[in-house]
């Protein structure tokens, strides 16, 4: 029997007071690291995002949707992935807005 959690001490303590292993919470070391690798590109992951909020007002959002039916994506700080998901949004538009 082991215990997957985070390393915060309430954790610690439940495995220490249980006798039990603790195993790290991989995920949220790989989200550090990420956070970590992007930080120097951090300004125009900014910039962007900020673009794809703009691209939601009414005005934008329908300007946009004459050329695809692809909505903006923000991304969520507290995951990692939305900031990829944002990334390859802003390519496919940035796309479309070509042809």
């Amino acid at each position: 029997m082991a215990f997957i959690a985070d390393n915060c001490e309430t954790n610690e303590a439940l495995t220490e007071l249980r006798e039990v292993p603790m195993i790290g919470y991989y995920s949220h070391r790989l989200a550090l690291a990420v956070r970590d690798y992007l930080k120097p590109n951090d300004h125009l992951i900014c910039k962007i995002n900020t673009m794809m909020g703009k691209l939601e007002y009414p005005k934008l959002a329908g300007q946009l949707r004459q050329y695809t039916s692809l909505k903006p994506l923000q991304f969520c700080p507290t995951r990692w992935s939305s900031k990829m998901k944002m990334l390859e949004r802003y390519l496919q538009i940035k796309e479309c807005g070509k042809n």
